[in-house]
């Protein structure tokens, strides 16, 4: 319970802090996003200028998960179900006849579980707080932000499935459906010089997730993918779409994931 209390404020300020950065740090990433030339004070020129929200519109964000409910109540219910994890380890062990050695290791799994918990709860209410800031900052400027795009950190640790949908487009009135511990970002999509009237020729998109999958060595994207999707793939019985399921969870929303092997039919 003292743990809930302590770690439910500390992830408390680390919402209002990212919520912080995204009012900050959203029109810097949209005047950077607007083609070579063109910049928001340019456009407040022409009467398209940044929409600064005040506070209180971004207080729901804080304190809150993705569920609705307080931070704190969602760590609180780690330490009872942490119990119940040891003490039906012990009955295992009893009833298996395992040596004392083997019943202490599956008590330290159990109980160090409600830590690796709280971290991904940490990261993920964190980053979700920063996105829907930023969401919201995008949506009071459609103006000038059109949408905004999947960025997905693109390294060996990054999910296949955020690696199918980066460059995705998403209207600011949609979520991102990311998942525990994504670290995808949303871009915004600016102006073009079209859409200003401008007989410019449009700057190149940067590579793509799947550019940058290709890319890699077949070592890499066996050890992405798992073995028996990497050998699917490279038979072309499966494509990077393939692997992306969607579901909605009651604590984290929206979410799309990597389809398990047997969901792939393999």
């Amino acid at each position: 319970g003292q743990f809930s209390r302590v770690a439910g404020a500390a992830v408390t300020e680390g919402q209002r802090a990212a919520v912080g950065l995204s009012v900050k740090g959203t029109p810097l990433v949209a005047n950077a996003g607007l083609p070579t030339g063109i910049t928001l004070d340019n456009l407040a020129n022409i009467g398209l200028g940044w929409n600064r929200l005040p506070e209180e519109a971004f207080e729901a964000f804080v304190g809150i998960s993705g569920d609705g409910k307080p931070i704190g109540n969602l760590l609180a219910e780690l330490g009872p179900k942490a119990a119940l994890d040891v003490k039906a380890g012990i009955r295992v062990g009893i009833a298996t006849g395992q040596s004392p050695r083997e019943v202490a290791n599956v008590i330290r799994q159990a109980a160090g579980m409600p830590l690796s918990r709280a971290l991904t709860i940490s990261r993920t209410e964190i980053n979700r707080s920063h996105r829907e800031a930023t969401r919201l900052n995008y949506a009071a400027n459609s103006n000038v932000v059109k949408g905004y795009r999947r960025l997905a950190s693109k390294d060996e640790d990054t999910c296949m499935a955020c690696i199918a949908l980066d460059g995705t487009l998403y209207e600011t009135n949609e979520p991102l459906d990311s998942h525990p511990n994504c670290r995808c970002a949303m871009v915004p999509e600016t102006l073009t010089y079209q859409d200003l009237g401008l007989d410019i020729p449009e700057e190149p998109r940067p590579p793509s997730g799947q550019d940058w999958f290709n890319g890699q060595s077949k070592a890499t994207q066996e050890n992405m993918m798992g073995a028996k999707t990497f050998a699917a793939f490279q038979q072309g019985k499966v494509g990077l779409s393939d692997l992306v399921t969607t579901s909605t969870s009651t604590v984290w929303g929206k979410s799309s994931t990597v389809k398990s092997v047997k969901a792939l039919g393999l």
